[in-house]
């Protein structure tokens, strides 16, 4: 049975938003996959999501407006089974929990499935299905757990990038903040103060470089480099995103800044979920890297 693994966004947290590069890999150490309830399970409360996933899909279905072609008798008759979908992804993390789902979901009961090869359509379907759980979605952590492969954004384009180190090999590491975090308020807040003229130009002349700098140093295997432009974005995030580094870190963040020893930026939108380190090893209170 396959396993449809979580996702980390390495490089482009809010340089997306404003044009900018962005790289996104597979994450094996989380990951879920289709499973049968057990007679003494309740079913109900674990397929309480698939349910209400399917439900919502149904009358989109019968609307007219779903833009994939669901075997939704079988999704029914699977549910009656004890269908439902098993994952260690944590939720709020930013690790694609909900993109592993709708991935899974396509895989299993999607009609005329595409492929990479049709990488516009593919990423429009399973952005409408992730929908369900953000009101909106890019469809970029559902298309990276339905490929398994890492993804390159660039000028409104998508390029799969067939071979890329681990994080280990890279000398990254996850760190687990403890608490898990809501995308939408911090990206409501991002776009505030994108209203602000200097801080909109900051981003521009020193944010998006930087941040293009740093994926094609890791994706050239330029560590050296990778580790001079991390710590850049770092500094960079200490002084314009400071609201969205988890207070418990700011110590560690600081103490990063000042040595050699490690870097720290954020995973994602921040504010909680997994933060993302370079260095030789893992500070403080460590994830599963």
């Amino acid at each position: 049975m396959r396993n449809y693994p979580a996702k980390i966004l390495l490089f482009g947290e809010y340089t997306i938003i404003s044009g900018g590069m962005a790289l996104a890999i597979p994450y094996h150490k989380f990951n879920g996959h289709w499973q049968y309830a057990k007679v003494s399970e309740d079913r109900h409360k674990l397929q309480q999501e698939l349910s209400d996933f399917t439900t919502y899909l149904e009358s989109l279905h019968y609307e007219g407006q779903l833009l994939c072609e669901l075997d939704i008798d079988a999704i029914w008759d699977e549910l009656e089974r004890g269908l439902f979908f098993q994952s260690d992804i944590p939720i709020g993390y930013g690790a694609g929990s909900s993109g592993a789902f709708c991935a899974a979901f396509y895989d299993r009961f999607v009609r005329h499935k595409l492929d990479g090869q049709q990488m516009a359509p593919l990423k429009a379907q399973l952005a409408q299905l992730e929908s369900f759980f953000h009101g909106s979605s890019s469809g970029l952590d559902p298309l990276v757990c339905y490929l398994d492969k890492t993804l390159l954004f660039e000028e409104g384009q998508l390029h799969i990038q067939e071979k890329t180190n681990s994080l280990e090999e890279a000398g990254l590491f996850l760190l687990d903040s403890g608490r898990s975090r809501q995308t939408a308020p911090l990206v409501e807040l991002f776009l505030e103060r994108k209203e602000d003229d200097h801080y909109a130009r900051r981003l521009q002349a020193e944010l998006l470089p930087l941040n293009e700098e740093a994926i094609q140093a890791y994706l050239q295997s330029d560590y050296d480099l990778l580790f001079d432009r991390f710590h850049q974005i770092s500094h960079f995030q200490w002084k314009y995103f400071a609201d969205m580094i988890p207070r418990e870190w700011k110590d560690a963040w600081l103490e990063g800044l000042s040595g050699d020893r490690f870097k720290l930026k954020l995973c994602g939108a921040g504010g909680g979920g997994f933060i993302l380190g370079m260095g030789e090893a893992p500070i403080g209170k460590e994830g599963n890297s």
